[in-house]
């Protein structure tokens, strides 16, 4: 059934009116609770990035891809948006939304996405130096946020539905 594909690929996501470094405070603090390894790794090379402490005025919704975009990975991000160019009800994940996916997918239900292979999904967002937020690699240690060139091996594009 179609409807249930796409319930298995797609998961429905809350974003808190509340900023990145919370919200990794949040999680880190309930994993702890349920004697869980950290939701996500002590990096702290974005603490004075915008993406990571502005937080929006309200809460939202976003239906976020459990996966990246089957061979997406390899390709710089212009390459990736092209991937998805003949699908309006597809939009690049904000770097809001897939931390909120991995989060609770980890602390809700145990599973831990993008985990192994060194895998990340390139979000919509950017940092200051103008480069593509990537989020993934949730090891023992959490999940991990990077910066990776314009086109690895290791990162895929992260896509959420248009839910207008």
């Amino acid at each position: 059934d179609l409807s249930k594909k796409k319930f298995q690929t797609y998961a429905l996501v809350y974003q808190p009116p509340i900023s990145f470094l919370e919200l990794r405070d949040k999680a880190n603090e309930a994993a702890s609770a349920q004697v869980k390894t950290p939701a996500f790794l002590g990096l702290n090379w974005f603490k004075n990035e915008a993406f990571a402490t502005e937080v929006s005025t309200s809460g939202s919704w976003e239906l976020v891809r459990r996966e990246t975009v089957p061979g997406s990975t390899s390709k710089v991000f212009d390459e990736q948006t092209a991937m998805i160019a003949d699908k309006p009800d597809l939009l690049p994940t904000t770097f809001p939304a897939l931390a909120a996916l991995l989060v609770g997918q980890y602390l809700e239900h145990s599973v831990k996405l993008y985990e192994g292979n060194w895998h990340f999904g390139r979000t919509s967002t950017c940092a200051a130096s103008g480069g593509p937020v990537n989020l993934g690699l949730m090891h023992v240690d959490g999940a991990t946020v990077r910066q990776y060139g314009p086109a690895s091996v290791r990162v895929g594009l992260s896509v959420s539905r248009n839910l207008n």
